[in-house]
């Protein structure tokens, strides 16, 4: 916390207990939130919270309980402070002290600082079109899911202002607890993945093992702590060109025992990255990797360009070396070896590493030396010619190691053409709602309906027309102009351009065939990369010193650019309106915060009593059901396990009102019917209808559909209603030709992708003959 701002803290402590009666409230809430404002506390919340998100399988499950807990946790505390900020504007304003609110001071001719508040604002302008959606009943899909995804883009909305006010607040420290976060970052996904392989740590689900050659070409491929390869794949190739770089950067005095072996640190990190990317078999990895590591060679200059060459082609035939006894094991080496042969590797590429470190410059230095001693030059060249050629033979080897399984699996297409035919089909579905989209999880609620072949494809597999088909073109331009502008950002300032630009391309380039943007990690690698564009580069060693005519130009642009956004000192050229607008954003924000709060509050409680619920047998279960179905009504899963467990005409309205939170979950409509169908009512055929026709794939599904039918057609005959009965008998004749159609496309097809095992099931056609009779029997 600034001098300024504890010495306010103080004097209204001192006035709020001297002149109120809740001075024990108030000194309990500055112990509470006092914390939070210093740059030692936030970054503590910032790396745990980051270190708990890779822990929780890169937060791919955001309506998991940990999930929900963390956002909450996040809710709240961002609450107390601004309800904090509010106060002390109050008091303040009370006793003539001016006080900034947590907004920018921004002038009418500063340019580039709306630059930075559109950064920092547009996880915010995301969260507030998925709230939108709540409201727009006859457009979103699910009201859970849409609510789900504005609480998660409000907390990557907070997470990134707490890293941009760390960096900010002390920024020297601040920039080092960020580049500790990626270091950080690094080290648990790599080490961990490692681990798992070596039987070192238990990971039941980080190895994704499967006999089809479409899928892994070894039979195994890692997934690490994101339990999914390609993904895995991305970020690692993403956190390994950041680490690359960034030892490119490094001087020679850090692969030195005085500089405590620095640079070797940041090696072992490279190798094990390149490892995890290798074993991943991720074509698209590999791709956009390659891509970002292009791009880094194009921004790099002399010696770095030289450096980094080097360091690859040795990194890249250590790691390949390891991929391919590795993988010739498929994942699963004896311990004891497979940890010796790791160690002997990355000892000899560690040592490789910094004799090629220091070859750019061994070479200049001799060439220095030249007029003092030609032979002593020669000898210099040719030693540096020789490590040169050496890294080049290790990058030759290291590529022909590596690519070779890659050029095997690459000619197999099957997985690639299942990618055209989701593409196809999230078209058809964009062309629904184009430019407002339809709300959280669109294409996971619905592709079931419109897909052309029984894929398997929950998470359509990219991330930008997923976020297309959730909020539409409006929220894909948001999107698009907040990237933009990172990346412009960084391509501003030629040493963040160097070290981060290449992993953002890796970043962006893979979300285009794949759903890293499902993942809370992808998101929050993001807004680390911006925060690193935006925080101002400090003096380092790595650095120039700059001159004294940059250094005072840096310093008044960095005072221009760069508005302190959490501050509270005094400032003379505000005016009563600025102040004003501050104070009613400020208010909005915290009511805000406050419904956010409620909210996250009440989805955890339904989901830890649908936990409770699922592990509890007897009577307690149905009340456990309905007090989670009370505290979240959108929440279908509760609804469902609680109408299975309720009496028929119960049942048949819960399930009704299920349907003004979800209007098209087949699911919830088959139940519906079937309910329907036990009471003899004609509606089940809709809903039974409507059902087959969102999951035009699901044979057991449509098969219990015909039972259903049937019997309510046996039913309505049994009791003298000969006519309804006839009705019953024709729509499930309808429903069983429906069926059938699509059963004998695909075996018109046999090439087509039948993951789901879509078939005419032999109940189905028992059904549909004893229907097909009853019918033309009345």
């Amino acid at each position: 916390m600034e001098r300024g701002e504890i010495r306010v803290w103080r004097r209204i402590s001192e006035q709020v207990r001297d002149k109120t009666s809740f001075g024990l409230w108030w000194d309990a809430f500055i112990i509470l939130t006092k914390p939070l404002g210093a740059v030692g506390g936030l970054g503590g919340l910032v790396w745990i919270t980051i270190m708990a998100i890779c822990l929780n399988s890169g937060m791919f499950f955001t309506d998991s309980i940990s999930s929900l807990v963390l956002m909450g946790l996040w809710f709240v505390c961002a609450f107390l402070l601004v309800v904090g900020y509010l106060v002390k504007g109050i008091i303040g304003s009370l006793h003539n002290e001016k006080i900034m609110f947590p907004l920018p001071n921004l002038s009418p001719t500063q340019r580039t600082p709306y630059l930075y508040v559109w950064i920092c604002s547009a996880p915010f302008v995301i969260a507030g079109i998925y709230s939108l959606h709540l409201v727009m009943s006859s457009v979103r899909l699910s009201a859970y899911a849409t609510m789900i995804s504005a609480l998660e883009w409000l907390f990557y909305a907070l997470l990134g202002l707490a890293m941009f006010r760390l960096g900010m607040g002390d920024r020297e420290r601040g920039r080092k607890l960020i580049q500790h976060g990626l270091s950080w970052t690094s080290s648990l996904l790599s080490l961990s993945a490692v681990g798992s392989i070596l039987g070192i740590v238990s990971m039941p689900y980080a190895i994704l093992r499967t006999g089809d050659s479409e899928v892994s070409l070894t039979g195994a491929r890692l997934g690490g702590l994101l339990q999914y390869p390609n993904t895995f794949g991305a970020v690692a190739a993403a956190l390994l060109l950041e680490r690359l770089l960034l030892l490119v950067h490094r001087p020679s005095s850090d692969f030195k025992r005085s500089a405590g072996w620095k640079g070797q640190q940041g090696g072992a990190q490279v190798l094990l990255l390149l490892l995890c990317l290798l074993l991943t078999e991720s074509r698209g990895a590999y791709i956009a990797g390659a891509v970002g590591w292009a791009a880094g060679w194009l921004l790099l200059r002399g010696a770095e360009r030289s450096r980094f060459v080097r360091h690859s082609g040795v990194f890249l035939a250590a790691a390949a070396l390891l991929a391919r006894q590795l993988s010739a094991a498929q994942l699963a080496p004896s311990p004891l070896p497979g940890l010796l042969l790791l160690a002997a590797v990355m000892a000899a590429a560690l040592a490789l590493s910094g004799r090629v470190h220091r070859g750019g410059r061994a070479h200049g230095a001799a060439a220095a030396r030249g007029s003092s001693g030609p032979l002593v030059a020669a000898w210099g060249a040719g030693k540096s010619a020789y490590i040169k050629g050496l890294a080049l033979s290790l990058t030759g080897l290291g590529l022909l190691l590596a690519l070779a399984p890659l050029l095997t699996r690459g000619l197999r297409i099957a997985t690639l053409s299942a990618r055209w035919d989701m593409y196809a089909d999230a078209w058809k579905l964009f062309q629904r709602s184009p430019w407002i989209g339809r709300g959280g999880d669109t294409w996971r609620l619905s592709f079931r309906s419109i897909q052309s072949r029984p894929y398997v494809g929950a998470e359509v597999h990219s991330g930008f027309i997923d976020i297309a088909l959730d909020l539409g073109l409006v929220g894909l331009m948001v999107v698009l102009l907040w990237l933009g502008a990172i990346a412009w950002q960084m391509l501003r300032l030629h040493r963040v351009r160097s070290s981060l630009f290449p992993s953002l391309i890796v970043l962006c380039l893979h979300s285009l065939i794949d759903f890293d943007m499902s993942y809370g990690l992808y998101w929050v690698l993001i807004l680390m990369f911006a925060v690193v564009a935006l925080v101002p580069t400090v003096s380092s060693p790595e650095s120039p010193i700059p001159s004294k005519s940059c250094s005072r130009g840096a310093s008044t642009v960095n005072s221009a650019v760069m508005p302190e956004m959490v501050a509270i000192v005094p400032d003379r050229t505000i005016t009563m309106a600025a102040s004003t607008v501050r104070f009613a954003a400020t208010g909005l924000l915290a009511a805000v915060l406050l419904a956010a709060s409620v909210a996250g509050l009440h989805l955890v409680a339904s989901q830890l009593l649908l936990a409770r619920a699922e592990a509890t047998a007897g009577t307690e279960q149905p009340l456990l059901l309905q007090r989670s179905l009370a505290a979240s009504p959108s929440n279908t899963a509760a609804r469902l396990a609680l109408a299975a467990h309720s009496l028929p005409q119960k049942s048949f309205t819960l399930l009704q009102q299920g349907l003004r939170y979800e209007r098209e979950n087949p699911e919830l409509l088959a139940a519906l019917g079937t309910v329907a169908a036990q009471q003899g009512d004609l509606s089940a055929l809709t809903a039974f209808q409507r059902a087959a026709a969102l999951d035009r794939f699901n044979g057991a599904a449509q098969t219990n559909m015909l039972q259903q039918a049937y019997h309510l057609a046996r039913w309505l005959k049994a009791t003298g209603k000969e006519d309804e009965a006839r009705i019953a008998a024709e729509a499930g004749v309808r429903l069983y030709c429906n069926y059938s159609r699509l059963s004998d496309l695909i075996v018109q097809h046999p090439s087509w992708r039948n993951d789901r095992k879509f078939r005419l099931t032999l109940e189905a056609r028992v059904r549909g003959r004893q229907l097909y009779a009853f019918k033309y029997a009345h």
